[in-house]
């Protein structure tokens, strides 16, 4: 059995071979929006910063196609390798690969013919309608490179690629921050140069993940298996909670610039971005804490190793866990020289977001773990467990949040949102895995 070595191997090297590079492919891939935001804070204008936080649900809702079906594919793949089954392993992808493939094209059309009325239908005002249509418009030209990007990069790791993983991740980062600096500071082109960068950073980095899966000698690649329709709906519901994530995340962000454009109008939106990005950095350790062991628990599930599952699970939770409250000391420490990288010398959009910051942040303690178990019933094959996990984190408990706790608290309930929803998510998450396992050792 290839790989055999997911099965033999200790379990520390292991976590430490997958979840290291995962966690700074993430880290990295996670700052191309937030580089946007520091040029666009520094050298536009904070507005030019919300407006491109006004239209991020349409980037987001290209990335749940694109997550729910490379994630939903590889753990569907990592179980058939388990199993040695290698036919099924690349019709999964083949499968996967066109579904990817067409989204993306529909998804391009859409921000490029209809951009203007997204802009205005996702919130922006006179003030933010023309940067944020000119952003949708410009990257909506990038869009197929940057949805293969995201499967491609899944699947090569899924084969043992982890290293290319992070090393496109590198490039894309170190050419978005140059291109960033030639569109926007050179050139002044404002959003649609932090768009142009953007596109053009994860085209380089798609060419990077490309060469193997175009090549026939690999185990897996673009030109062999077949497509069959029963396989794309098991792709898809083994992924769905990551649909439901960036969905969430899409629908929220929009509640949230809705919400604070009503409180506190452009400067609300700047100073919920602002958060955002911090936010977005220590989620996304924890996603790729994650994501990185998501192939070993998969592959050692399919090989009836379901001891090796639960260690891995344990150190897992730990080191989410761990990550969880370093993220907020930081925040507590530190936020107002983080705010201050984007908010251009705004010292009342500083103080603003600076109040926000520490209790928005209290979500940190607990996210990991609620991240973690989603991602783990998913890589069990378990998706209605794990999408309602992401929906009670990442949807049904925030919007709870945003409607009942301003009228508790005031305005600075807006901001306690989403650690509220966190701390419902434990009892959900404890009540699943409570209910898994128990029916797990009657079976």
């Amino acid at each position: 059995m290839e790989n055999n070595h997911l099965i033999t191997a200790k379990i520390p090297k292991l976590f430490i071979q997958f979840v290291i590079p995962s966690v700074f492919a993430m880290l990295i891939t996670g700052m191309q929006v937030i580089i946007d935001g520091i040029f666009l804070g520094n050298f536009v204008n904070p507005n030019a910063m919300a407006s491109v936080n006004i239209v991020s649900p349409y980037m987001q809702v290209a990335m749940a196609i694109t997550l729910v079906t490379s994630i939903g594919a590889t753990t569907f793949i990592g179980r058939s390798l388990g199993e040695n089954n290698k036919a099924l392993a690349q019709d999964i992808f083949q499968a996967a690969f066109r579904c990817v493939f067409f989204s993306s094209i529909i998804v391009a059309l859409c921000g490029f013919f209809f951009s203007a009325p997204m802009a205005t239908l996702l919130g922006a005002n006179e003030v933010l309608a023309q940067d944020a249509a000119n952003y949708v418009h410009t990257l909506s030209l990038f869009i197929p490179f940057s949805m293969l990007y995201i499967l491609f990069s899944f699947t090569n790791r899924a084969l043992g690629g982890s290293t290319r993983m992070l090393i496109s991740s590198i490039v894309l980062v170190c050419v978005n921050i140059v291109l960033n600096y030639v569109f926007i500071v050179v050139l002044s082109l404002g959003t649609t140069g932090a768009a142009i960068a953007t596109g053009l950073s994860y085209f380089s980095a798609f060419l990077m993940h490309v060469g193997p899966l175009v090549h026939k000698k690999n185990p897996i690649h673009i030109f062999a298996g077949k497509f069959h329709s029963n396989i794309l709906k098991n792709i898809l519901y083994n992924g769905s909670s990551e649909g439901v994530t960036s969905i969430s995340t899409a629908i929220t962000t929009f509640i949230f610039n809705v919400t604070f454009m009503k409180y506190y109008g452009e400067s609300g939106v700047a100073s919920f971005t602002i958060i955002n990005y911090m936010a977005q950095m220590a989620t996304l350790i924890m996603f790729g804490v994650s994501d990185g062991v998501s192939p070993l628990i998969s592959f050692n599930f399919g090989a009836g190793e379901k001891h090796r599952v639960a260690k891995i699970l344990r150190l897992s939770i730990i080191v989410n866990l761990v990550a969880g409250v370093i993220s907020y000391a930081v925040i507590w420490f530190y936020s107002r020289n983080l705010i201050a990288l984007f908010a251009g010398g705004d010292q009342m959009l500083i103080d603003l977001s600076y109040s926000g910051a520490k209790l928005y942040g209290l979500s940190f303690l607990l996210c990991g773990f609620n991240i973690l178990i989603s991602s783990y019933f998913t890589s069990l094959g378990r998706a209605l467990e794990s999408i309602l996990v992401s929906a009670s984190r990442g949807l049904v408990f925030v919007i709870l949040g945003v409607v009942t706790l301003p009228l508790i608290f005031g305005e600075v309930g807006i901001w306690l949102a989403v650690p509220f929803a966190d701390v419902i998510t434990v009892f959900v998450c404890f009540f699943l895995l409570y209910r898994y396992h128990r029916r797990d050792i009657a079976s």
